[in-house]
């Protein structure tokens, strides 16, 4: 069973707000997406790493080029989260029709290949 921890500020479109963890994962738990809303859930999902429910919540609400920059927002987060989660496949995938894609990808391989004292400036060979 969750235990209350407290009020946290999360940061949301609408701007930052006070929410309680422990019912944010009873209503993930119970299936209840009403009571708290999709942003929180995703939010709740991403800290715990559960990266298939944080991409899923994001990219419904995800829309790139959106004359809605809340739209946009989330299409970044979006791209952000297949990152995080080590989705190289389906970026690449993207990466082909959308420059946001491509933009992560490239960061993410640059990233991992600084890690792997690969990075920029080692000779090659």
């Amino acid at each position: 069973m969750n235990v209350f921890i407290g009020p946290r500020p999360v940061a949301t479109p609408f701007g930052t707000i006070p929410i309680r963890s422990c019912l944010v994962r009873t209503c993930l738990l119970l299936g209840d997406t009403h009571a708290v809303g999709w942003f929180e859930q995703a939010k709740e999902a991403e800290e715990f790493r559960d990266w298939d429910t944080a991409i899923a919540l994001v990219s419904a609400h995800a829309e790139c080029y959106s004359a809605n920059f809340y739209a946009h927002d989330h299409h970044l987060w979006h791209m952000d989260l297949l990152a995080r989660a080590q989705r190289i496949e389906e970026l690449t995938d993207l990466a082909r029709v959308d420059v946001h894609a491509r933009r992560r990808l490239n960061r993410l391989l640059r990233e991992a290949s600084v890690k792997d004292g690969r990075g920029e400036g080692t000779a090659a060979g």
